[in-house]
């Protein structure tokens, strides 16, 4: 074995380490983590059960506590279809845990390969690869906050960032093609996971496209062909969800929640807790919902300290040295670091976000804009090597990127300790049985959201005296055929019913349609005499016939993507 073969071989497994160490808390799958984990999970669970039973998927989600859920229609449009199919035969707790595993492989792969060849080194490549792999919000997101979608979504926007970089720098048409296909189709999962991404995901990776093309050596007239086609597949996979999202988001209880970007100046939203190199809470530092005593302990919003620390060092030694002299690359450089600039500023200085309009306030939390602060962090530091031939000295010098490294480690150590802290011991069954499917109608206690997606206005409301006169009349899901709900006799006079307030969620008694009412976000029916109700999911036939053509497209290209680039993979290695 050569000198070059064994240090590619410690290299190797230095990369599987680094990739394991932020995954150990995933090992123990007879625990959960955090708020919103059982209920995601859940959700995909609800979405795999109903695909097996039915053979498609649901539009809204049935519980005994609440009828007609449009959750599949506005959140996670793609996300829980795709966790849907991979978990057909086993909880989807399973499949998130491991794909989690491998969204954490897939990034520190892309980013060590491409780290590689813009440094030329293999030391600074694998800082670069762990700073990011070791990064403390995405595990806040995946075990403090349970925010798997979110997750997701983020990761996938740094995955399909590095395939851009990869389709630059193709050296013939049909790689271009490839790689083009594969940027646009994970960009489209990441909008597709989590819409708050989507919005701002595509406004950073818009910069970091133009970014580059500003110094790429590649014409822009070599770029329309490989990137139209799969352009068209992703406006086509993700138009039913413009269409709803557009069309009802004026109405939504949830966007009564944007009037206002939440900011925790004293705790989360300081200046201290973004740039805290560690993920240590002290007296002062606590979120106001730990003081409330809700269960979203150690929830750590500080940026990429030693990624942070990398960019700084780099444009100091960059400068100093004149290894650049274009000026197309400061400008993208200096981009980049202006928008962390602000980034910080704007996330830690209250009322700022909401400056921005009704659309950047989906944001809902100022904290979220580390996501961005890490992924500006981290293309910054690329382009400043990306198109530069005179490499520093500074990618050689072993005890600053130790230094860095052990500083990474620090706090990924302390994030463990906290993942840790926060695991609830469950007892779950993870075969997909006809008991563990029927346990998911009723919703979970954690799951506070339920009525996220209510459009209020829709129809005529209770009168004060009419709702003291109601009768309850809840409509119950069927364990016979999973995702269907029973009828029910309904009583004489108002009936408060357990139906979310949508216009898609109908009544129908055996003469036509029911007139519905509203009141408490639930739809009242009032019946002259006592009849047999019926609920239905009707959507508008637009909607429908897109979302159907919406999935198809989306699955068949995902299908045809994953043969290409395994062709792709098996020709290089030829």
């Amino acid at each position: 074995m050569t000198a070059a073969e064994r240090i590619d071989k410690r290299y190797w497994l230095a990369s599987i380490v680094a990739v394991c160490l932020p995954c150990l808390p995933l090992l123990d799958v007879n625990s959960n983590f955090a708020v919103d984990w059982p209920n995601q999970v859940w959700l995909a669970n609800y979405v795999a059960s109903f695909l097996v039973e039915r053979h498609y998927f649901p539009g809204v989600i049935h519980t005994y506590n609440l009828i007609g859920m449009p959750y599949p229609v506005f959140y996670g449009y793609l996300f829980f279809p795709l966790m849907g199919v991979l978990s057909f035969f086993w909880n989807a707790d399973l499949t998130v845990r491991f794909i989690a595993v491998a969204l954490y492989a897939l990034q520190f792969c892309l980013l060590f390969k491409l780290a590689s060849k813009v440094m030329q080194e293999k030391l600074p490549a694998f800082c670069v690869a762990t700073f990011v792999t070791w990064a403390i919000y995405p595990m806040t997101n995946l075990y403090n906050r349970g925010a798997i979608p979110e997750f997701f979504a983020t990761g996938l926007l740094v995955c399909a960032a590095v395939i851009w970089f990869f389709a630059l720098d193709a050296e013939s048409g049909l790689r271009r093609f490839l790689l083009c296909n594969l940027f646009v189709i994970l960009f489209v999962i990441s909008a597709g996971s989590h819409p708050i991404t989507a919005l701002y995901g595509a406004c950073f990776m818009a910069i970091l496209v133009a970014s580059t093309l500003l110094i790429s050596r590649v014409k822009i007239r070599e770029l329309i062909l490989p990137i139209l086609i799969p352009v068209i597949l992703g406006m086509s996979t993700l138009l039913p969800w413009v269409m709803v999202t557009t069309k009802f988001t004026p109405q939504m209880a949830l966007a009564a929640s944007f009037k206002h970007v939440g900011y925790y100046p004293r705790s989360l939203d300081s200046l201290y807790a973004r740039l805290m190199p560690f993920p240590l809470e002290t007296k002062s530092y606590k979120h106001k919902l730990i003081d409330d005593r809700a269960k979203t302990p150690h929830l750590d919003t500080q940026i990429n300290f030693p990624l942070l620390l990398l960019f700084i060092i780099c444009i100091v030694a960059t400068s100093k040295s004149g290894a650049i002299n274009d000026r197309r690359v400061w400008a993208a450089v200096a981009t980049f670091g202006v928008l962390v600039l602000l980034m910080i500023w704007s996330s830690t200085t209250k009322g700022t976000l909401d400056k921005l309009g009704h659309n950047f306030r989906t944001i809902q939390f100022a904290y979220r804009l580390v996501s961005y602060i890490n992924f500006s962090l981290l293309f910054g530091t690329m382009l400043l090597f990306w198109r530069n031939d005179k490499k520093l000295e500074l990618l050689k010098n072993t005890k600053i990127l130790c230094s860095l490294l052990l500083l990474s480690f620090a706090g990924l150590s302390i994030k463990l300790f906290h993942a840790q802290q926060v695991m609830v011991p469950v007892a779950t069954e993870f075969a997909r049985t006809k008991p563990f499917t029927t346990s998911l109608l009723k919703m979970p206690d954690s799951f506070y959201g339920s009525d996220a997606y209510t459009l209020t206005n829709l129809f005529p409301e209770l009168t004060p005296d009419r709702v003291a006169q109601s009768h309850n009349c809840p409509f119950e899901p069927s364990t016979e055929t999973f995702g269907t709900v029973r009828p029910v006799a309904s009583p004489i006079g108002v009936a408060q019913t357990n139906i979310q307030q949508f216009p898609w969620n109908h009544i129908f008694q055996k003469g036509g349609e029911v007139e519905r009412l509203e009141h408490d976000h639930r739809i009242a029916v009032d019946m002259p005499k006592s009849v047999e109700l019926h609920y239905e999911f009707v959507p508008d036939v637009a909607w429908a016939q897109a979302r159907n053509v919406s999935l198809s497209v989306f699955f068949l290209w995902l299908i045809v993507t994953k043969l290409a680039s395994f062709a792709l993979i098996t020709k290089a290695k030829g």
